[in-house]
């Protein structure tokens, strides 16, 4: 029986069978003297647990999608060579199950409503109807473990391996193998979109949500316009709402940036638009940082998604930037400026 208390700035999970040993829930510090305290605070998206102020524990990592297929191979590497079949957990967990049995040439399953699914046909299965002997279950990570708990409770999988390509540091013991530990905080590019942390995140358009304009078509006229309408879209955020998009675009444009939204079903609760009146007025105007950080600072957000890095400020007293990957460069989050 664990219980989360606080102790020295730090919110842990103390057990009751180590001597009131516990780990940080976030930057995963442990300590041997901790108080009972019931902490009172919360970290972003999480409830009961409060940063503990450490400076590991103010920054997070930016786990880019080409990241987890490349440590999907590391762990490749360490399956057992009697591996007939993988089991992909949903919906994350199906990324990297795709490519071990894409890789290793097995046949590919999901679980739903506790049975085990065929990826390729889609008929249902227990492990010796299917005739698998040895199967892996795989998920993207494994945070607190009780993903795998769920899994491990099911009946129709007599004989198999659990594995992660990422694990916390306190779950290690949740997960048969997995590729790297991954402490928290950290954001997962590939479920970040539609995770709770949305509802408290500040979101570039162009070059986030949509490619960036090229500049053969930024005329300001029909040819921008055009993008307006058939830009593809790169990032959905469809399972929750974002709390403010704040864009460069000009206000005069809000009309064809509101429809395409609501075309591919971008859910948001503000729109900034650029106050400029042209395009000239905006490349001729050297606050468009400004312009952006003002809006931000005015949210209630606590992070800000940023495609540009010539916008992105590397220091200020109360931003920080957590460099990101290509598709979205940089994430920076709102902190209390002390």
């Amino acid at each position: 029986m664990a219980k989360k208390i606080v102790y020295n700035g730090h919110s842990y999970r103390a057990c009751v069978d180590k001597d009131n040993t516990g780990v940080c829930d976030v930057c995963e510090r442990e300590s041997k003297d901790v108080t009972n305290k019931v902490c009172q605070s919360n970290f972003v998206g999480r409830k009961g647990v409060k940063r503990c102020g450490e400076k590991r524990c103010s920054k997070a990592k930016w786990v880019p999608t080409r990241s987890l297929i490349r440590d999907t191979y590391y762990l490749i590497e360490k399956l057992p060579s009697d591996i007939d079949a993988v089991i992909g957990v949903p919906r994350s967990g199906m990324l990297p199950a795709s490519v071990v049995a894409t890789t290793l040439h097995l046949p590919l399953y999901t679980l739903r409503d506790s049975e085990l699914v065929s990826v390729g046909s889609g008929k249902r299965f227990n492990l010796a109807d299917a005739g698998i002997r040895h199967a892996v279950v795989i998920d993207d990570t494994v945070n607190r473990g009780r993903e795998m708990d769920r899994v491990n409770s099911l009946q129709c999988l007599p004989n198999y391996t659990t594995a992660c390509v990422y694990v916390t540091p306190s779950a290690k013991t949740k997960v048969d193998i997995f590729s790297k530990p991954l402490p928290n905080p950290h954001y997962l590019e590939w479920n970040f979109f539609n995770s709770g942390f949305v509802t408290s995140t500040a979101f570039d358009i162009d070059g986030i949500l949509c490619p960036d304009v090229k500049s053969s078509n930024d005329d300001d006229g029909a040819k921008y316009m055009q993008h307006l309408t058939d830009a593809p879209v790169r990032y959905a955020i469809r399972n929750n709402t974002a709390n403010v998009l704040v864009t460069a675009r000009l206000g005069k444009y809000r009309d064809a940036t509101e429809e395409w939204l609501g075309i591919n079903g971008i859910n948001y609760d503000k729109l900034v638009m650029g106050p400029w009146n042209n395009n000239r007025d905006r490349k001729a105007d050297k606050e468009v940082l400004n312009y952006k950080v003002d809006a931000y600072q005015s949210s209630e957000c606590k992070l800000f998604v940023e495609s540009n890095d010539c916008l992105a400020p590397k220091r200020s007293t109360s931003d920080s930037i957590f460099r990101k990957n290509r598709r979205a460069k940089r994430v920076i989050p709102k902190l209390v400026a002390t």
